[in-house]
């Protein structure tokens, strides 16, 4: 299943095949991260869209974003 379970922000209709497990969709996401003062730019959307369109495991997300952060930090906070 993709990180965000194949809603995108448009869509209306919910089925249990594309609720992601926590049971979010992209835009709900989306705003619970501007709520917390940390909205998605454009290049996040963009990447969450990504996952949703290809069909990202969790996992492949999951390995995606660490490499992403190592790229950028060269290091993962916290390990």
């Amino acid at each position: 299943m993709a990180a965000f379970g194949g809603i995108r922000s448009g869509d209306a209709l919910k089925t249990e095949a594309n609720i992601p497990p926590a049971g979010l969709t992209l835009k709900e996401a989306m705003h619970l991260q501007a709520l917390e003062g940390n909205p998605l730019d454009a290049s996040q959307v963009a990447m969450f869209e990504m996952f949703e369109r290809e069909g990202w495991s969790e996992e492949r997300c999951i390995a995606y974003l660490r490499q992403r952060v190592l790229d950028r930090h060269g290091a993962i906070p916290g390990e």
